[in-house]
């Protein structure tokens, strides 16, 4: 009978007075430096759209770590449901991968999150927090498809794109399920169920300082001092891809140019945005400490 990755957290030696977040941390260490990651644990990225999903998982590549070719993205698509299921799907991603990617995007598919059991030894989870506006202005295919390009879009189009699902707190529908969310009306229950979530994972980390955070997560999990200088060198080069080193760079309030259509996003999103606002207290690195740094990706 084949050893559950479970009982083999708690027979090679592992502390028991250890937190859920630490043993999680040392079992990836440990699979890292025994090069038998089968034993270890993977990393796993939920990835809200828009929330720099890809550059991390171009973070984790340059460090050298096993993943699947496109986004990092396992073709399993999606978050493994229940305790049994998560140690099964684990065990069968270790095989081949030490870093996934399960990306959540404008399908109101029900993911269930929240019955993925975050607390297996084995899976380190990361999720990154954006500011919900902020989010909602990073511009895709569909969005310049029904609204226009942000810099011709009329004020009828800017209206129609504030009452779209791009600013219905998406980030917190994709937390907590497809039966959220309702604007403004939004039923603050659902807030509480998505902090509840949050405080699970293993780590948080705030866009606004996304070089800084990727490389704390990497000091945590004891990356070799190569795998740092690769990621150091991931960072500069977001950096020259993504900064505007304008002394002045637009804030998303002088990009919409309508402070009605800006106090309307405000109150619409209100809950995403106090959502933000929170997980920036849990976040591995606090940005406003950050000197010299605004990663906006």
């Amino acid at each position: 009978e084949e050893e559950s990755l479970e009982d083999k957290s708690t027979s090679d030696g592992s502390n028991p007075a250890m937190t859920t977040k630490q043993q999680q941390i040392r079992n990836f260490a440990l699979g890292q430096r025994s090069n038998h990651s089968y034993y270890g644990a993977i990393v796993a990225s939920v990835h809200i759209t828009h929330h720099a999903g890809t550059a991390v998982c171009g973070a984790f590549k340059a460090a050298g770590f096993h993943s699947p070719s496109f986004a990092c993205m396992s073709s399993g698509g999606t978050n493994p449901i229940g305790a049994n299921q998560t140690e099964t799907m684990i065990r069968s991603l270790l095989r081949q991968y030490d870093f996934i990617s399960w990306e959540y995007g404008k399908s109101k598919r029900d993911s269930h999150l929240d019955q993925t059991h975050w607390e297996n030894p084995h899976l380190v989870s990361l999720i990154v927090m954006r500011h919900p506006i902020d989010r909602s202005l990073a511009g895709d295919g569909f969005v310049n498809k029904n609204y226009g390009e942000e810099s011709n879009r009329s004020p009828e189009l800017w209206w129609d794109f504030a009452n779209s699902y791009a600013t219905n707190n998406f980030a917190l529908q994709k937390l907590v399920g497809k039966e959220c969310c309702d604007g403004k009306d939004t039923d603050p229950t659902f807030l509480l169920k998505a902090k509840e979530l949050l405080s699970r994972f293993t780590f948080i980390v705030d866009q606004e300082c996304l070089g800084d955070g990727i490389l704390q997560v990497a000091k945590m999990l004891n990356f070799t001092q190569e795998q740092v200088q690769a990621i150091h060198h991931w960072a500069d080069q977001s950096d020259k891809k993504y900064i505007n080193n304008d002394k002045h760079k637009a804030t998303a309030r002088e990009r919409i140019n309508n402070d009605t259509i800006y106090e309307f996003l405000l109150e619409r999103g209100q809950l995403d945005i106090e959502l933000y606002e929170w997980s920036k207290t849990l976040s591995i690195v606090n940005c406003s400490e950050v000197n010299g740094k605004d990663n906006e990706m």
